[in-house]
């Protein structure tokens, strides 16, 4: 247990090891877990000592991980280096990119539409954009999306269906590629599009708007869509950076193309870790890696800047190059990276206080990881441990109630309530489905969704728990303008498992259990052992403005 005092020195309420806890670290913690507990808890000494208490414990697990040298670990060094990084790209991000971004009341209005509206779309797929290119001209020259779709995809679904995606709306897709689709006409064919994860070109097959969208709803929904809206423009914001910066690079293909011959020679090392390394070590000619392969009026990158951007490079994204196409792209995705970083290293508006602050914290999250995979790694399970649970709470082990439910989602309260008084009236569910369903594809189905568990329903099994075969429920609000109306179909009863099914649940609840004890254990024993102190008079006395 820490050791409280009423003795501090200058601005330190609590003190663990090479840890202090200043004021303004102890305000920033607990305006979060005020804000994170809906403004509801009295702030009151007990509370300040919880909110200190929590980032003691996270401070001692961070000395048990010095402890044993997990912090100097090659990949947890290449770790920290990542998060570096990570940090000073946001910062870019937040220094030079978010100030362009400005929302205005129209983009608002232009995003509640879109929140109202469900737009049915295909696409066809590339990796690079000379492959999407060549699709979109031969859509042109009157080749069809299906054709096309069945040629390039290997999904079966999307490859039988015409590239369809079926009904998407915001938030679902690619930022860019929703941005598109949500100002194209039904029927219209898009030109390439950029993506997260190559090139789209789409077609959209179907609109479906909710008729009534009213002031009341816009000002009702405005600050639940305002930061959605601010997210979307920050992220296009960085990609046109992006791509202003791409375009003045001059990139050498013929190096790149040298560098692709060896990557496929070398594909062991290029998809590789290599945490000890520093860099990805191809084993290249002597002269290739002072050569420039990106070139720019105040930026270079050469060969060597790319083997070490490659090592900071996740190896799925790697991996992703496939030709040389996807591969001149990913060298100038890193070539922009570099170009980031050296630009928000040498601003001077920078706070470098908080950008190493920030660093730090995202490293002790990891160690916190991997303080996580010790504990499991401690937990052991007897069969016999797992026998005697079940025998002294096996009704606690029990297969959940099921309902198969079937579902009416409409786009505006008003249907909704329409809809589930003609359905008392003996309106057929399936007529009020194709009358109010905003999901064309429920039609199929009958709105059907088979036998789940009530817990599947979150918020509503409360509500639905006592439902019986034929009985109606609704509407409820499940998101903004999204009102669900169910119809019960059937249910099975919840019923006490046998051990054989019950046992990984057993074993999960026992290991967690033993793990909670040990976590408390370790970080106890750490805490005393590193003099953990809280200031109780300074705490106190810390002046919070909400």
């Amino acid at each position: 247990m820490a050791c409280t005092s009423d003795k501090t020195d200058d601005n330190v309420v609590a003190s663990i090891g090479g840890f202090e806890i200043t004021e303004d670290h102890f305000r920033n913690s607990l305006m979060r877990f005020y804000h994170r507990t809906g403004q509801a808890v009295n702030l009151n000494p007990d509370v300040f000592k919880a909110v200190v208490d929590s980032r003691i414990d996270r401070y001692a697990v961070v000395e048990f991980a010095r402890e044993r040298d997990w912090h100097t670990t090659p990949e947890a060094l290449h770790q920290k280096a990542m998060i570096e990084r990570k940090v000073y790209m946001e910062e870019y991000e937040r220094n030079f990119i978010h100030e362009n971004a400005i929302v205005t009341e129209t983009d608002l209005r232009e995003l509640f539409r879109r929140l109202n509206t469900r737009i049915r779309a295909s696409h066809l797929h590339a990796t690079h954009r000379e492959k999407a290119d060549s699709l979109y001209m031969r859509l042109q020259n009157g080749e069809t999306f299906d054709s096309l779709a069945a040629e390039i995809f290997q999904n079966r679904q999307l490859a039988s269906s015409g590239g369809d995606l079926g009904y998407i709306t915001v938030d679902e897709m690619d930022v860019a590629f929703e941005d598109i689709a949500y100002r194209m006409r039904q029927g219209e064919i898009s030109r390439p599009v950029k993506t997260s994860t190559g090139y789209s070109i789409i077609r959209v097959t179907d609109i479906v708007q909710n008729p009534v969208i009213t002031e009341t709803e816009f000002a009702r929904n405005l600050q639940q869509i305002r930061p959605l809206a601010y997210d979307q423009k920050r992220e296009l914001a960085l990609r046109q950076d992006m791509q202003e910066a791409i375009q003045n690079f001059r990139i050498s293909d013929e190096l790149v193309r040298d560098l692709w011959n060896q990557v496929q020679r070398q594909r062991n090392i290029y998809f590789g870790t290599h945490y000890e390394a520093g860099h990805i070590p191809l084993d290249l000619p002597r002269n290739l890696s002072e050569m420039k392969l990106v070139e720019s009026a105040d930026f270079n990158f050469s060969v060597g800047d790319f083997l070490v951007e490659s090592y900071y490079t996740p190896v799925p994204r790697r991996q992703a190059a496939t030709d040389f196409y996807s591969f001149r792209d990913q060298v100038n995705g890193m070539a922009y990276r570099a170009y980031a970083l050296k630009r928000i290293r040498g601003f001077e508006g920078l706070d470098e206080d908080f950008v190493n602050g920030s660093i730090d914290e995202t490293f002790y999250s990891y160690l916190f990881g991997l303080f996580e995979e010790y504990l499991d790694g401690q937990v052991v399970i007897t069969d016999a441990e797992i026998v005697e649970e079940f025998e002294k709470n096996g009704e606690y082990y029990m297969k959940p109630l099921e309902l198969n439910m079937a579902e009416i989602i409409t786009g505006s309260e008003l249907d909704a309530n329409r809809a589930y008084q003609r359905l008392q009236e003996g309106a057929p569910f399936d007529v009020m489905l194709k009358e109010y369903g905003i999901d064309k594809r429920a039609e199929q189905t009958g709105g059907v969704l088979g036998y789940v568990s009530v817990d599947e329903f979150g918020v509503l099994a409360p509500s639905l728990a006592n439902i019986e075969t034929g009985d109606l429920a609704g509407p409820f609000q499940v998101m903004n303008s999204r009102y669900v109306i169910f119809k019960c179909l059937g249910r099975r009863e919840a019923e006490r498992l046998p051990i054989e099914v019950a046992e990984s649940r057993i074993r999960e609840y026992l290991h967690n259990a033993r793990k909670s004890d040990l976590r408390d254990q370790k970080i106890s024993e750490t805490r005393r052992s590193y003099n953990a102190t809280i200031y109780t008079e300074k705490l106190n006395s810390v002046h919070i403005e909400l």
